[in-house]
């Protein structure tokens, strides 16, 4: 690991640039989700037939829900880590989440 610090202060400067900034990253994975499900329904629909078409719309719900489960388990976990990085308990942080 190198020791140069990838730190942004969220604390300092212009509101909705710093939460447009932070948010850019989930709004594009949304982004590219919503067109590869589009591109998705559109060959399958296209090339497939109809029941196949309707086993990716049927399939999309189940997609959805691990999804969910996997941003609200990274949002639990940011949790911990913020608070922990923000009381300065760095050892910590370290024993609960041994990659920082």
């Amino acid at each position: 690991m190198s020791g140069a610090s990838n730190n942004v202060d969220l604390t300092n400067g212009n509101p909705s640039k710093l939460i447009l900034a932070f948010a850019m990253p989930l709004i594009l994975a949304n982004l590219f989700q919503q067109l590869y499900n589009t591109v998705d329904t559109i060959i399958v629909g296209r090339f497939n037939g109809d029941d196949a078409l309707a086993a990716v719309g049927a399939s999309f719900a189940v997609t959805m829900v691990m999804i969910a489960f996997a941003t609200g388990t990274g949002t639990g976990c940011s949790v911990l880590v913020s608070k922990l990085y923000g009381e300065k308990t760095i050892l910590r942080l370290r024993r609960r989440f041994p990659p920082f």
